[in-house]
C-alpha cells in the first residue's frame, strides 16, 4: 500500500505589497549593526531591491528580508509597494525557511580568481582605485576579511570529509 504524501507547496508567486503591511516575524534571529545598516541603505539606494522579500500568507509574517524591509520603509514610507515572494507555509516550515534564507554558507563562497576578474570588469568611476570597500554594502574590514577568507579557503573537491561535517556541526 502506497503512502500518500502531501504535495509540497508550489513555487512562490510575486506580488507588490505595501511595506507597512509586512509584519516582521517576532522570532527572526537576525540583527544588523548600525554600520551594516548604513551600507545596506547605500546598496538599496544605488541598486534598488534586487531580490524580493519573502512573506508567508498563511501566518501573515515576513519570512525573509527583514533588514531590507526596514530600510526601505525608512527610505520610501509604509505605503510604498515592493515585490514580495509569497509563500504558503505552516509556522514550522516558515521558521525553517527563515533560517535557511539567512544561512551564509548556503550562498556559496567566492572563487578568488573569478572575483578578481569580476571586480576588474566594474567601471573605474566607482572609485579612483577600485576596491571592494568602495562598493555599496561593503566595509574595508569586510573586504579585508573576505580577501583573507578566500586566501585561506581550500578548494572544494566535490567530496565531504568528516572534518567538513564536524565544522558544519559546530556552526549549527
Amino acid at each position: 500500500q502506497e503512502s500518500k504524501q502531501e504535495p509540497r507547496p508550489g513555487p512562490a508567486r510575486v506580488e507588490l505589497r505595501p511595506l507597512g503591511s509586512l509584519v516582521p516575524a517576532s522570532y527572526n534571529p537576525r540583527k544588523i549593526t548600525k554600520a551594516a545598516r548604513e551600507r545596506l541603505r547605500a546598496s538599496l539606494e544605488k541598486f534598488g531591491l534586487a531580490s524580493s522579500l519573502t512573506w508567508n500568507e498563511r501566518t501573515g509574517s515576513l519570512v525573509g528580508g527583514h533588514q531590507r524591509a526596514g530600510v526601505l520603509q525608512e527610505l520610501l514610507g509604509a505605503e510604498a509597494e515592493v515585490p514580495v515572494s509569497i509563500v504558503d507555509l505552516s509556522e514550522e516550515d516558515e521558521k525553517a525557511l527563515n533560517v535557511t534564507l539567512n544561512r551564509a554558507d548556503l550562498a556559496g563562497t567566492f572563487d578568488a580568481d573569478a572575483l578578481a576578474a569580476l571586480l576588474a570588469e566594474l567601471p573605474e568611476d566607482l572609485a579612483e582605485d577600485l576596491r571592494l570597500e568602495d562598493l555599496p554594502g561593503w566595509s574595508r574590514d569586510e573586504a579585508v576579511d573576505l580577501a583573507e577568507m578566500i586566501a585561506s579557503e581550500p578548494e572544494w573537491t566535490g567530496e565531504t570529509t568528516d572534518e567538513d561535517r564536524e565544522a558544519l556541526a559546530e556552526r549549527l
